[in-house]
């Protein structure tokens, strides 16, 4: 197989429960002509014409009739629940399949406000020092941990942790927290704070919706 290298990966972390009976988060409607995966897909082309998303089994044959199936990566790890499984997966799947990466950007699918200027300071930040841990956004409510970039270094450390059952800790924002060398934060302005809001309950998703009309 030959080898491809990527130097930053784009990943939307799909996983999550739904806020509607019976209905996938990522196809909620978002605005009148879309939806949240469609909306966050557009975003990533902005930056990179190759993304891959992050899913749990259950979610795979809903994706897969209108997604190269190359590009979607099922939870394969067990032993972790929550976004750092997807993440986990991710990163084997990069090296069972001879991708070579440098690092990864997640974005949580349940973000689709979300300002093109937030993701490119991030970047901006990582094209400086590509070496660096991690990049992540903090605001008055804490490290943003589903929006920010992974050193394959660290990823690389975390999954070779949990294959050897070594301080087994799943919280992303304790793993960012200890990281070693340290990761950069950067201040994210209040501005952008309510577009970086996650969507998880009908009221989140009302506030949201009410946010498009206006």
């Amino acid at each position: 197989m030959t080898q491809i290298t990527n130097d930053l990966i784009f990943l939307l972390l799909v996983g999550g429960k739904s806020i509607r009976m019976g209905e996938d988060k990522a196809f909620l409607s978002f605005g009148k002509k879309s939806n949240f995966v469609n909306v966050l897909i557009k975003k990533i082309h902005v930056f990179s014409p190759d993304f891959y998303l992050s899913l749990r089994n259950e979610q795979l044959h809903r994706y897969e009739s209108w997604l190269p199936k190359h590009s979607l990566i099922v939870d394969q790890n067990e032993l972790v629940k929550g976004p750092l499984c997807g993440l986990i997966s991710a990163h084997q799947f990069f090296v069972e399949n001879q991708i070579k990466y440098n690092a990864i950007f997640t974005i949580a699918v349940d973000t689709p406000s979300i300002k093109l200027k937030s993701i490119k300071r991030l970047i901006d930040c990582y094209q400086k020092n590509p070496n660096i841990s991690g990049f992540f956004y903090r605001s008055p409510n804490g490290i943003e941990p589903l929006l920010g970039i992974y050193n394959h270094l660290t990823l690389e450390k975390w999954s070779h942790s949990i294959e050897e059952k070594i301080n087994l800790e799943f919280s992303l924002q304790k793993k960012i927290n200890s990281l070693e060398p340290n990761p950069m934060f950067i201040e994210l302005p209040s501005r952008e704070e309510r577009f970086l809001k996650n969507i998880n309950t009908k009221k989140d998703f009302e506030s949201i919706d009410e946010m498009m009309k206006r």
